[in-house]
C-alpha cells in the first residue's frame, strides 16, 4: 500500500513535470552568499503550471531553512491588507510582536478617540483601517479609485484637534508603519534569505504593484520576490533590470507530455497520441484529457468530451483577461497575423483603443514580420472553440477578414501578393464554405488559364 509520504512525492513528480529546470535554476540562484537575482518573473498562458511551480518553490525553501510568504494578487488588491498579511506570516523569524504591538497602538487610539467628545462615532468609523489590522469584518473600504468625500475631510480636522501629528498620520494610514515593520522583518540577519511569493499577478491593482515596486527597492539583497503570472512584466519594473529574470513558462515538449500523461495513468500509446494530438504540450490540457480516459473513455467517444474539454482551457486562457481584451485575443487568434489597423476593422464594438500594447504582454503573443501572431496551440484552441460555441460569430470574423485581405490585395506583386492571397482565400472558406472554395476554384482555373498561354523553353540538358 502507497504511504501517504509515497503519495506527496508522486504528486509532486507530477507537478514537476517538465519543470524541472525552472526548479533547479531557482536552487542555484537561492544557493549563492547572495542570491543572483532579487526579482524572478515566471509567466505564461493560463494552466501552465505557474501555481504548481510556486507550491514546489515554497517547499524547497522550507527544506533549505529560507523564511517565505506568500500572496495572491487577486485577493491581497489592497496595499494595507497585503502587508499585514506578508508580516503576519513573517512575524515568527526573530521579530516577536512586531504586528501585535502596532494593532495594539492602533486599538488605543481608537478607545481614546470613542471616549473624545467631539469625535463622531461615524468619523471614526469612516477613517479607521483597525478592522483591516484585525481581521475585522465591519471596515467598509472605499474604492481606491474614489475621491476622499466631504465628510472623510470634515473628519480629518476634527481629528487634527484631538490627535498629536504623529498619532494622526498613523491612524489615517498605517500602512508606512506596517511596511516599515515588514522591512525590518525581512532585513533580519543579512546571512537569512527571505522569500516574498506573489501569484496572479496580472491581477495586482495598480496601487499594490506601485507599493511593492517600493517595497522592493528598500529591501535587502538577501531577499527574492517571486513573482507569476499571465502578462510580462510591466515597464514600471525595468529599473530593477540588472537584478531581474523573467522566465516563460512554455508548454512541455513531446517526452515531457508523454511523461506526465503516465504519472496520470494514461499508458496506452493509442490514447497517448491521441491526447497529445488534441492537447500538444499544455498541461491543463493534458490533465483534463487524462481524467477523461482515466474514466474509462477515449476522446473518440463522443464529440461532447471533446468540446468540453477545449472549452474548459479556452476558459483558461482568457480568464482574467478584461472583457475588450478577450474580444480582441478571440479575433486575434482567427488570424495568423494582426496589427492595430486589421484589428480595428474586426472590431465589432468600435476601436480597440490602446489594446494592441496589452497583447504584447500576453505570453502567447509574439513578434511576427507583418505584426503580431497568437502562439499556434492558443489559436486552435480558441478558434475552436469559438467555431462550436459561436459558429455565427466566426463566420463572421472570417467574413471580415476576408474583406480586409481581398481590398488590400490590389497593387502587390511578387511574394507579397501571393501572401495577401492565401490570406483571402482561407478567410473565404471559413467565412462561407461553398462561396469560398468557388473563389478559390476561379482562381486556380484563371491561373491556370494564363499560363496555357504563356510558352516556355528551356535548353535541353545534359544528365
Amino acid at each position: 500500500m502507497m504511504t501517504i509520504e509515497d503519495r506527496i512525492r508522486r504528486l509532486r513528480a507530477v507537478m514537476l513535470t517538465g519543470r524541472s529546470a525552472e526548479l533547479e535554476d531557482f536552487k542555484r540562484w537561492i544557493a549563492d552568499s547572495i542570491p543572483r537575482y532579487n526579482l524572478v518573473h515566471y509567466f505564461g498562458v493560463g494552466g501552465m503550471g505557474k501555481s504548481s511551480l510556486l507550491v514546489l518553490l515554497e517547499d524547497y525553501c522550507q527544506q533549505a531553512g529560507v523564511s517565505a510568504a506568500r500572496l495572491d494578487a487577486a485577493e491581497h488588491r489592497d496595499p494595507l491588507t497585503a502587508a499585514v498579511s506578508l508580516l503576519a506570516q513573517l512575524g515568527n523569524s526573530g521579530v516577536d510582536g512586531l504586528l501585535a504591538r502596532i494593532v495594539e497602538r492602533y486599538a488605543k487610539l481608537e478607545e481614546g478617540l470613542r471616549q473624545e467628545r467631539k469625535v463622531q462615532l461615524a468619523t471614526i468609523e469612516q477613517l479607521s483601517k483597525l478592522s483591516v489590522l484585525t481581521g475585522s469584518s465591519e471596515f467598509l473600504a472605499r474604492d481606491e479609485n474614489d475621491e476622499p468625500s466631504s465628510d472623510h475631510a470634515l473628519g480629518l480636522d476634527v481629528l487634527r484637534e484631538v490627535l498629536t501629528p504623529d498619532d494622526l498620520e498613523f491612524f489615517s494610514d498605517p500602512l508606512p508603519s506596517i511596511s516599515k515593520a515588514l522591512v525590518e522583518c525581512l532585513r533580519l540577519e543579512a546571512d537569512n534569505k527571505s522569500c516574498v511569493v506573489v501569484d496572479t499577478f496580472e491581477q495586482a491593482s495598480a496601487s499594490f504593484e506601485a507599493w511593492l515596486a517600493h517595497l522592493v527597492g528598500t529591501l535587502g539583497e538577501n531577499v527574492i520576490l517571486i513573482t507569476a503570472g499571465r502578462l510580462k512584466l510591466g515597464n514600471e519594473w525595468d529599473r530593477f533590470g540588472p537584478v531581474t529574470r523573467s522566465v516563460e513558462l512554455r508548454e512541455l515538449i513531446p517526452d515531457e507530455a508523454s511523461d506526465l500523461l503516465r504519472l496520470h495513468r494514461v499508458t496506452d500509446d493509442d490514447d497517448v497520441r491521441e491526447i497529445l494530438s488534441l492537447a500538444g504540450g499544455h498541461p491543463l490540457a493534458l490533465k483534463l484529457c487524462a481524467e477523461h480516459v482515466a474514466q474509462g473513455l477515449t476522446l473518440a467517444d463522443g464529440e461532447g468530451a471533446h468540446a468540453s474539454i477545449v472549452e474548459r482551457v479556452t476558459q483558461s486562457l482568457l480568464d482574467g483577461l478584461s472583457p475588450e481584451l478577450q474580444e480582441a485575443v478571440v479575433i486575434c487568434c482567427a488570424l495568423h497575423w494582426f496589427n492595430e489597423e486589421l484589428l480595428n476593422e474586426l472590431a465589432s464594438g468600435g476601436i480597440f483603443s490602446g489594446v494592441v500594447e496589452s497583447l504584447r504582454r500576453l505570453p502567447f503573443v509574439r513578434q511576427h514580420g507583418r505584426g503580431l501572431a497568437v502562439h499556434d496551440l492558443v489559436r486552435d484552441f480558441v478558434n475552436d472553440d469559438l467555431r462550436r460555441r459561436a459558429p455565427t460569430r466566426s463566420r463572421q470574423v472570417h467574413g471580415q477578414a476576408h474583406a480586409y485581405f481581398a481590398s488590400h490585395r490590389d497593387g502587390l506583386r511578387g511574394v507579397e501578393s501571393g501572401a495577401i492571397l492565401a490570406e483571402v482565400l482561407y478567410h473565404g472558406v471559413l467565412s462561407d464554405e461553398q462561396s469560398g472554395i468557388r473563389e478559390a476554384s476561379k482562381y486556380f482555373n484563371d491561373a491556370a488559364d494564363s499560363l496555357s498561354l504563356i510558352h516556355i523553353s528551356e535548353p535541353t540538358r545534359p544528365y
